[in-house]
Order: C-alpha cells, then sequence, then structure tokens
C-alpha cells in the first residue's frame, strides 16, 4: 500500500525498568489509565487484553513483578474519532506485533475518549511466551509499530482522499498547537528559517498562506516580502507546548467541578523558573498531554486559593502521586550539597586531597557509613568529570569543585525540571482522625484571610485539635504543637500501623531504634495519613522505617541501616559490616 495516502498514527514507546521503577509503579499506572477510559461508562475503570473487556489490573501487575521491565505504548490515530471503538483495533495491532516479534504478548490496554483525540494506552509485559526477557529492537519501536497501526486504520478508513486532507488541511489553519502544516512549513524552510512560498506545492499555497497568517498573529512567523516568510526559531516546540497548555486547561476546568473559591491560574505554569517560589497544596489531577498524550503533568490546588499546573519532566516522578495527596512544588536545586562543602572544606585542608580516613581525622564522630556516602558523591562527580581518585582511594578535589558541582547541577536541572516533595500521603479529611503525626500537625494557622484549598486546611486544622483534645493530646485550648506532642504522635502512630501490620504478617512489630543499625528484607511500603513507610522483615519480627524512594529498587533484598534521629543512611543488598 502506497504511504502517500496513509492514515497517519501518532506512537509513542517507552521502555520501564521494573527495578528502578517499583512494582508498585506499574499497578498505579494502571489505575491510572483505567479510570481515565471514557469510551463508554461501562468502560471506566477497566482494563482489557485480547480476549476480555474487564481484566483484573492487580493480577496483570502482580504477575509483571518479576519482569525485568516492561512496556508503555501511547497509540493516538489522527482520524481515532472516525474509528467506531479503538479496543479492535488495539487487539488487531498488539496481534501483528505478535507476528512481527515471533511470540505471545501478555498485555493490557484502555481507551481515553475524554480528549480531542481519541487514543489508546497499552502495557506490554517484558516476557516472551518461553519465559526469556522481551526484546523489541529500536528500529522497531520507532518505525514499525507506527507502520504496522497505520496499516490498520488505513485498512478500516479506507485511504485518505485528497478532498478528505483538503478538508483537513482547512480545519488546521487556525488551532493554536502543532499541526501538520507546520511541520511541512519547516521542512520546506531552509536552514535559517526562512520559507519561500512559490517553492511550495501550488495545490497547497492558499492554506500555508492561511497557517502563516495565523504564526504571525502568534508571533512565531513574520513576512519578508511577498512571497518569502521568516519562520521563528523553535516555533514548533512553541506551538507543541500552546497545544499542551489548552489541553490542561481544559481538564484544570474538569478538576475543578463543584469546588468553590478558587482562582485557575492557567497564564502563569510552575516552571521552575527564576521567580518562581514553591508551591504548596493538593493534588486536584495528573494526567498526561500534548499531540502523543505523553507529557506528563500536575494540577495542585494551592494554599493561596489559586489553582496551578506544572509540566512534569519524568513520568515517573508521578509514580504513587494521587488525588487529595498534599505536595510541594518547587524549583530545582542547583546548589551544592551539604556533602559537597564538607568534601571540599576537608580537601582544603589537606592540600587538595580528600580521603575516608582524612574525613573521619576531621570529625572524629562521622560514622563509616555517613563517610561512604560522601565517597559515593565523590563517585558520581567523578563520572561527570568533575573529581579525580587516585589509585590508593584518595581523592584529587580540584579548588574551583564547588562552583563545578554547581555547574553541573544547573545543567542536570534543566533536564530534571520541576521538583516533586510528597508533604501527605493522605487528604486533609484523612489526617484529622489520624493516629500519628499528620502535615497538619505541623502547619501554621493563617494569620489572614483563606481562600479556596488554604479555607479547607484551616478547618480542618479546627477539628484536627479538636480530635487531639479529646484524646488528650493537647490539652485546653492549645492552637498549636511542641516537639513533645510531635515524638508522642509518631510513637502512636508507629505503634497502631504496627499492630495492624502485625496481625496481617503474623509477626511481632518492633519499633525503630533511635540509633543504631537495623537489618532486614525490604518487603513493600505503606502509605497512611502519617507518612509513608518501609516495612523491613527481621525474620519472626518487623519492623518500619520511614520509606525512601532508593528502597524500591531493593524490593525483597538485604538492606542495613544506620539510624541516627530522624535519619537513616541505607546500604542495598548489603548486610552490616560488608563491603567497604
Amino acid at each position: 500500500m502506497s504511504r502517500t495516502h496513509a492514515r497517519r498514527v501518532v506512537v509513542k514507546a517507552r521502555v520501564v525498568r521494573t527495578m528502578v521503577s517499583s512494582p508498585k509503579a506499574l499497578a498505579e499506572h494502571l489505575r491510572y489509565i483505567s479510570r481515565e477510559s471514557a469510551v463508554r461508562f461501562e468502560d471506566q475503570g477497566k482494563v482489557f487484553d485480547a480476549h476480555a473487556d474487564d481484566v483484573d489490573r492487580d493480577t496483570f501487575a502482580e504477575a509483571a513483578k518479576d519482569d525485568r521491565h516492561h512496556f508503555r505504548l501511547i497509540v493516538s490515530p489522527e482520524d481515532g474519532a472516525e474509528i467506531a471503538d479503538l479496543k479492535p483495533f488495539v487487539r488487531d495491532l498488539v496481534s501483528q506485533m505478535e507476528q512481527d516479534l515471533n511470540t505471545q504478548l501478555e498485555w493490557v490496554g484502555a481507551v481515553h475518549d475524554n480528549t480531542d483525540h481519541p487514543h489508546a494506552h497499552i502495557v506490554i509485559r517484558g516476557t516472551r511466551d518461553d519465559g526469556r526477557d522481551l526484546v523489541m529492537p529500536r528500529k522497531y519501536i520507532a518505525h514499525q509499530i507506527r507502520e504496522r497501526a497505520e496499516e490498520l486504520v488505513t485498512l478500516e478508513l479506507g485511504p485518505e482522499s485528497q478532498l478528505e486532507r483538503d478538508m483537513k488541511h482547512a480545519r488546521q489553519t487556525g488551532v493554536e498547537r502543532l499541526t501538520s502544516i507546520d511541520r511541512s512549513l519547516a521542512r520546506m524552510s531552509d536552514g535559517d528559517g526562512v520559507l519561500n512560498l512559490n517553492a511550495t506545492p501550488a495545490r497547497y499555497r492558499s492554506v500555508n498562506i492561511a497557517r502563516l497568517r495565523k504564526l504571525k498573529s502568534l508571533g512565531l512567523a513574520q513576512p519578508i516580502d511577498r512571497q518569502k516568510w521568516q519562520l521563528s526559531d523553535g516555533f514548533e516546540t512553541t506551538l507543541r507546548e500552546l497545544g499542551l497548555r489548552r489541553d490542561i486547561i481544559k481538564q484544570m476546568h474538569r478538576a475543578l467541578h463543584g469546588r468553590k473559591g478558587r482562582t485557575v491560574d492557567a497564564a502563569r505554569p510552575f516552571s521552575g523558573g527564576a521567580g518562581q517560589v514553591p508551591i504548596t497544596g493538593a493534588v486536584l489531577r495528573k494526567g498526561m498531554g500534548g499531540e502523543g498524550h505523553d507529557v506528563p503533568y500536575l494540577i495542585v490546588d494551592g494554599m493561596d486559593g489559586r489553582v496551578t499546573t506544572s509540566s512534569i519532566s519524568n513520568a515517573d516522578d508521578l509514580d504513587g502521586i494521587q488525588r487529595g495527596m498534599i505536595v510541594t512544588l518547587s524549583p530545582p536545586d542547583m546548589a551544592p550539597r551539604k556533602s559537597d562543602r564538607t568534601i571540599a572544606s576537608i580537601a582544603s585542608a589537606n592540600g587538595g586531597i580528600y580521603s575516608a580516613a582524612l574525613h573521619q581525622q576531621s570529625d572524629p564522630r562521622a560514622t563509616s557509613e555517613f563517610v561512604r556516602a560522601h565517597v559515593r558523591r565523590l563517585e558520581a562527580m567523578r563520572r561527570r568529570g568533575i573529581a579525580l581518585r587516585n589509585k590508593d582511594g584518595t581523592w584529587n578535589i580540584p579548588d574551583n569543585y564547588l562552583a563545578d558541582v554547581r555547574r553541573h547541577q544547573e545543567l542536570h536541572a534543566n533536564k530534571t525540571g520541576v521538583r516533586i516533595h510528597v508533604e501527605s500521603w493522605g487528604d486533609v479529611t484523612a489526617q484529622v482522625e489520624a493516629n500519628g503525626l499528620t502535615w497538619l500537625d505541623k502547619m501554621p494557622k493563617a494569620e489572614g484571610p483563606a481562600y479556596g484549598f488554604g479555607q479547607e486546611v484551616e478547618t480542618a486544622i479546627e477539628k484536627r485539635l479538636s480530635v487531639l483534645q479529646e484524646r488528650g493530646i493537647i490539652e485546653g485550648a492549645q492552637s498549636h504543637l511542641n516537639r513533645k506532642h510531635y515524638e508522642a504522635l509518631k510513637r502512636l502512630g508507629l505503634s497502631h500501623h504496627g499492630e495492624a501490620l502485625a496481625k496481617k504478617l503474623g509477626k511481632d512489630f518492633h519499633s525503630l531504634p533511635k540509633s543504631g543499625v537495623v537489618e532486614g528484607v525490604y518487603r513493600e511500603s505503606i502509605s497512611t495519613p502519617e507518612g509513608k513507610f518501609a516495612v523491613i522483615d527481621r525474620g519472626k519480627t518487623f519492623t518500619l522505617a520511614p520509606w525512601r524512594k532508593i528502597l524500591d529498587r531493593a524490593r525483597g533484598q538485604a538492606i542495613a541501616g544506620t539510624v541516627r534521629g530522624d535519619h537513616i543512611s541505607w546500604q542495598i543488598g548489603k548486610k552490616r559490616g560488608l563491603g567497604k
């Protein structure tokens, strides 16, 4: 079949390694794609596969937990709205992939019909039918899946006629997003972005002129003379961002349905750029926007009554993020770490040399694990050419080490983008009756008027104080808690969750020591209104420790943690005394 009149399909694919992204992240992704499924009311909350329209998500995630990796695909036919049901199309596409790859595939999918462009999400396990790892060649992922999808859509709808193409182009001339016309204009322009209309096909000249006039109104193109136009640098990127913003604004209004006292701050998305201050609020929605539905975003109901959106650089950063959670969005941290300053200080006092021995001489109270953390930091900097390791294990630290680290942090910040810090894994309603220390307990009362979510927080704080008074945690009309209250609530919360988990596991719960070493096997994490905790299996007993993302790489592995007050330094795959 000639590709000239083939129907266009956009395919975005990601390979997700299970050891880097926790098994729970896959379950969360399946919940997201099924929750957003809206092709028919009865399909909401469901995923399908080759044989059934309602597949158990958790069973699929459990079966995939030991896979080395899995594949996430987003398939978006340009004419998806003309296809009566995308499910048969998805099933045919995966069936064709099975023939191409010579193996049966285990997969689930969900169709999203609640956007301007219906599309499908597909998750494929990373194993072949013989148990070996499933490997897809890069060329196959980048090109052949799309070609197979375009063949199937063209087979169903027929080749795109010239009249259809002309009508499609006419509809695109006035939209504020990236279109196929824009891609064509970019291809036909020279290296300086100059487009000569005389060099464009006569059939499309009127469409191209109409589109150029629209680009001019957006400040993305300027006429040079009657036949030549200057396209702005990066105009395609700008159009892509405009389209994403429009998609997100629609979702913002959907997320705000029934909520009063808010201002939609769509004109100022939080990008973490210069001059922006951190924003704290409740998660209203997370999703994927843009032409390929592959740009992750977060919508936050701010404490100041403004609803803000933020594009997220790494989709994995949204794993586990749920509606109602309290988060803080902040600019990327570009300052050298405290460990970098310690390294520079020790090296400065020792002729530009740092070593573990010199560190312990400089600070006799430093534990071996604390020193190892600094060595690990230097290993990371060595890989970036900032530090040099000598054969005897010492390190050469340049005089401009801190400046080099800052430059690295600034470069890294442009890639990582906005930081997301979870303040509370539970919403404010769940925190009111919680047994342990919550985000509400640490929040000061507002000094002035509160709006929107800020008003909800003020109301929740009042209710929380009443609950704590009834339980005898605070006395009289106390309006704030002190450190003594914090410690008491921490103990109560851990005891409550530990005892509940003990019944489930059939093991005794032992509290985390205030100092020393805790060893065991990391089993899982649990999310509570008080926070997220790691379950450490110690044979006949278990303990709960503050969760850190790095632990999800160690699921089922032995770990050892050095406890110093509220801080724990973890060694993964090791027990105390093993390794250097």
